[in-house]
């Protein structure tokens, strides 16, 4: 691991504080970690939705709102163990 120095307002700092008590950080390193590795996750799924919405229309087949609704359904049994947590 490699360690990161940033500075924060005393306000902001406090506000953490209160954040890592009230949901039970261990620590203030805890929950930077947490919160990174969060924003990292919504990042990756917004750059997954770009490259999904790049893709819209170019198939050569159509399919049916039966088929949408499976699929839709098996997506989210795949993907929702990885948003919810």
């Amino acid at each position: 691991m490699q360690l990161i120095t940033f500075k924060m307002k005393g306000q902001s700092l406090k506000r953490l504080d209160e954040i890592c008590r009230t949901f039970d950080f261990a620590s203030r390193t805890e929950f930077m970690r947490q919160a990174i590795r969060k924003m990292v996750e919504d990042y990756e799924y917004r750059i997954a939705i770009r490259n999904l919405k790049k893709l819209r229309g170019s198939s050569k087949t159509t399919t049916s709102d039966e088929e949408l609704e499976k699929i839709r359904e098996e997506v989210a049994r795949e993907l929702y163990p990885k948003f919810v947590k």
